[in-house]
């Protein structure tokens, strides 16, 4: 559960259709957050992790975890 102050379940839809086209939802998730700022909500970090848990108990879901090639991928909190 999540508390909606800072993160929102809401989707943006972009459908794309033709005769070749596969049928495929992309979902692009917020980042996994360690810590808040000062104007942020306390239960950012946590409202985050329950948003993503909910796509992970999807068999369906593939994730694609995104990073950039610059980070060590055994500091990543994703891998």
């Amino acid at each position: 559960k999540i508390s909606g102050k800072d993160v929102a379940r809401d989707i943006v839809s972009v459908d794309i259709r033709g005769p070749h086209c596969e049928d495929l939802t992309l979902i692009d998730l917020p980042g996994i957050v360690r810590t808040t700022g000062k104007n942020e909500s306390a239960t950012l970090a946590e409202d985050i992790q329950g948003l993503m848990n909910d796509y992970l108990k999807n068999p369906r879901c593939v994730i694609l975890a995104v990073m950039p090639c610059n980070v060590d991928f055994h500091n990543s909190q994703i891998m």
